[in-house]
């Protein structure tokens, strides 16, 4: 579990090329990329774009304390409708102790972000947020947050391991569009997880975890105006390798209860449920070309059920190609381009949906 503890740290660094397989967690590293990502909808006459430069430093001040800095300068677009800027600042800090078993992390959200935005720009915001399309910058400010987590792994055996974890993320006040309300207060949230990992042969691990999330009510001038509903979400994944290639592969199964509005008088809970079960799985074959270069082949899926409306279903899938290569044992680059295609809605109101996203980085380590 120890190397479940580690994943856990640098697992920012692991987003396209699983080059965390070689990082060293004592190593201090900065990382940037270029991202790209266009979708067309069908008859909408122009896409949605959005470049992004994610900029990440990771700094262990000793073997069990480390600080993980996060911020993503974005630029997107659609139509007449823009929004561009930096996103929040987001400092981690992670400290292992119990010889390792346990971890305790501690983050700011500092506003550093874009908020009171126009009309213009809330419409693009608002595009942004769609989560079937998974934005590399899908919110730009958010106001002050913090959040404190712990978590703690035990091994039961040589090959089983078990573990749970706490989070609470405080959010702060802020003024989300210019010209209205200047006191939307989000609500606060309190999660609550356990997972088990276990290696099925020498070179696989497997592991399951389940999240119980309970989000807080959201309030205006001091009053509650929605709550957001509880979600489940259900985590299963591998990792396989061999001496020339290796595997990792994740799904995640996710469903809300229903949300609350406030209906003039009092916050009541809506007659059906207007969230739908929310499926997603990502894969990474990775075949290693030579000890500095690996070739990749990455799949997606995201399949989103209509909720009790008959609403919000969606399914998109992905195929894409990569490479990652190592120049030195202080400098890494990588490139890969996916493409995407599917559907907005069901029936007679769906809507095709077309796009690709291109990626290309490198990291540093000092």
């Amino acid at each position: 579990m120890r190397k479940l503890m580690i994943f856990i740290v640098v697992f920012p660094f692991i987003v396209w090329s699983q080059q965390g397989a070689r990082s060293d967690a004592n190593q201090r590293k900065i990382r940037t990329t270029i991202v790209y990502q266009q979708y067309q909808v069908e008859k909408a006459g122009v896409p949605t774009t959005e470049l992004s430069v994610p900029i990440q430093l990771f700094w262990p001040v000793s073997p069990d304390l480390n600080i993980l800095l996060i911020n993503t300068p974005a630029l997107s677009q659609y139509g007449e409708y823009e929004l561009s800027g930096l996103s929040d600042i987001y400092v981690k800090t992670n400290y292992l102790f119990l010889n390792k078993k346990a971890l305790l992390g501690i983050g700011l959200g500092l506003p550093s972000g874009q908020t009171e935005l126009t009309k213009s720009e809330f419409v693009m915001a608002q595009l942004l947020s769609n989560n079937v399309l998974r934005f590399q910058l899908p919110v730009f400010g958010q106001g002050f947050g913090a959040n404190i987590g712990f978590c703690f792994a035990h091994s039961m055996s040589d090959n089983f391991n078990v573990g749970f974890g706490l989070t609470y993320i405080f959010r702060s006040k802020y003024k989300p569009v210019e010209d209205s309300f200047d006191d939307f207060d989000p609500g606060d949230i309190f999660s609550l997880n356990g997972g088990v990992d276990f290696k099925a042969q020498k070179n696989m691990k497997i592991y399951f975890d389940i999240v119980h999330t309970l989000y807080l009510k959201d309030k205006i001038r001091g009053r509650e105006t929605f709550g957001s509903g509880s979600k489940l979400s259900i985590e299963a994944g591998f990792f396989y390798q061999q001496e020339m290639y290796s595997i990792l592969a994740n799904a995640n199964l996710r469903q809300r209860g229903k949300n609350e509005y406030w209906t003039g008088t009092s916050l009541e809970p809506e007659s059906k449920n207007s969230n739908g079960p929310q499926l997603e799985f990502d894969g990474t074959f990775r075949y290693f070309l030579n000890e500095q270069t690996g070739a990749l082949g990455f799949a997606v899926l995201r399949a989103y059920g209509e909720n009790d409306y008959r609403t919000g279903d969606a399914a998109i899938g992905g195929l894409g190609v990569g490479i990652d290569h190592a120049l030195s044992t202080q400098f890494t680059v990588d490139a890969g381009l996916k493409f995407y295609f599917g559907r907005l809605g069901g029936g007679k109101n769906a809507k095709g949906i077309t796009g690709y996203e291109f990626l290309v980085g490198g990291s540093a380590s000092f």
